[in-house]
């Protein structure tokens, strides 16, 4: 009876780690999702600057409707919470003050360290959440 304790607790506890990874991997893949929704609004709005001169973000909710057009134009249709930390995500500006990417405010260790997409490949070899910058 004792020994049939033991090895349901070791069950018990092995799943539960199990399920902790499986629900972090989920969370990363919906970041990753996010952020390239935001890496690509941020590209969309610098490409569709009016005028011919190239212009980046002031702030995010700029790619819910650009200020700089007469017509309504959207490149996200709402900001999306950072899945890892339920926070906003962080904002990386340029030397001009100028949105060029966001990232997690997570410090959380990421599973993933390889096979990133080709417009995200710079993410291999980071360490946390907070080092995968979604950038122009």
């Amino acid at each position: 009876m004792l020994l049939l304790l033991i090895f349901i607790s070791l069950g018990i506890g092995r799943w539960s780690v199990n399920y902790a990874t499986l629900k972090q991997r989920e969370k990363e893949q919906d970041l990753l999702r996010v952020g390239l929704i935001y890496q690509n609004a941020i590209f969309q709005y610098y490409n569709n600057s009016p005028g011919g001169v190239k212009d980046l973000p002031e702030k995010l909710e700029d790619l819910l409707k650009d200020p700089r057009s007469l017509e309504v134009r959207r490149y996200m249709r709402k900001l999306e919470k950072d899945p890892i930390s339920q926070h906003s995500f962080e904002v990386v500006r340029n030397s001009s003050g100028k949105i060029i990417g966001v990232h997690s405010p997570s410090d959380q260790t990421t599973i993933k360290k390889s096979k990133f997409p080709e417009k995200i490949k710079y993410f291999e070899g980071s360490r946390t959440y907070r080092d995968w910058i979604f950038k122009i």
